[in-house]
């Protein structure tokens, strides 16, 4: 299933148990190196303040705007959308 937010692309896997897992994608084009790393931090934090209420799947995030539009808040709503 795919999933379209605000500020991400998240392809998720169902599973049928197991732990819910992550997955980031960021290429070159989105920026050079500190950029991305703010983006997975960013995602890895948004994640881990969700992973709670999501259900059991694989989890896969792409960005979707311009990195100095990212939030968290932005980036959580995405993924409790994309997740319940």
């Amino acid at each position: 299933m795919r999933f379209s937010g605000k500020s991400v692309y998240i392809e998720i896997l169902p599973q049928k148990e197991g732990p819910t897992r992550l997955g980031i994608t960021v290429t070159k084009k989105f920026g050079d190196a500190p950029v991305r790393n703010k983006f997975k931090r960013l995602v890895r934090e948004a994640f881990r303040l969700n992973q709670s209420s999501l259900k059991a799947a694989h989890f896969n995030i792409r960005p979707k705007i311009n990195p100095s539009l990212m939030t968290l808040t932005a980036i959580a709503a995405d993924i409790k959308a994309a997740g319940s």
